[in-house]
């Protein structure tokens, strides 16, 4: 093969990759457009934190959300709470990843008052959505959710309270 054909067929393969990489960005382009106005108004509506639990009903129930239902490789989540063991009514409780994005969910609220923070063991068997990485993925990432790093987890009688020996901090706003 001489230098000429091989340098020819270099920048063919070169077009074709690129070509590929535009169709792919394509497609995700395609998907983050393509989702139902109901899902993207339960996803505000979370955000938002208007009428949440009527909200995750609508989320958790959405074919957007089902690539987003792998758990992560987590041992431990964190949750903030202004009072504990009062527990929590919605059917999917939002968990940080690590302390400081529970705290950063409580700074975003400028809500004043004691909170506490408190670390659960992670089981993936009750684990509902990875959060973040779908707002990530269809670009509805708002202010706070940048550092929270959400994921959800079944409102079972252990996740949906936090007892005073599961505090691993306490600060006010």
């Amino acid at each position: 093969m001489e230098f000429g054909s091989h340098f020819r067929c270099s920048i063919c393969v070169g077009y074709l990759n690129n070509k590929y990489w535009m169709r792919i960005n394509e497609i995700l382009t395609e998907a983050a457009q393509q989702i139902s106005s109901e899902f993207k108004e339960a996803v505000e509506n979370w955000q938002e934190m208007w009428n949440p639990e009527q909200a995750a009903q609508v989320i958790l129930a959405s074919p957007e959300a089902e690539p987003f239902r792998r758990a992560p490789s987590a041992s431990k989540i964190y949750r903030a709470v202004k009072s504990l063991n009062k527990p929590s009514r919605s059917p999917a409780i939002p968990y940080a990843q690590n302390p400081q994005g529970a705290a950063n969910f409580v700074y975003s609220l400028d809500t004043p008052g004691k909170w506490f923070i408190v670390e659960k063991d992670f089981n993936p068997g009750d684990f509902l959505l990875d959060f973040t990485a779908m707002i990530e993925h269809y670009g509805m990432v708002g202010g706070r959710d940048e550092n929270e790093h959400e994921v959800w987890m079944k409102a079972t009688p252990y996740y949906a309270t936090g007892a005073r020996e599961e505090v691993v901090s306490t600060f006010e706003t």
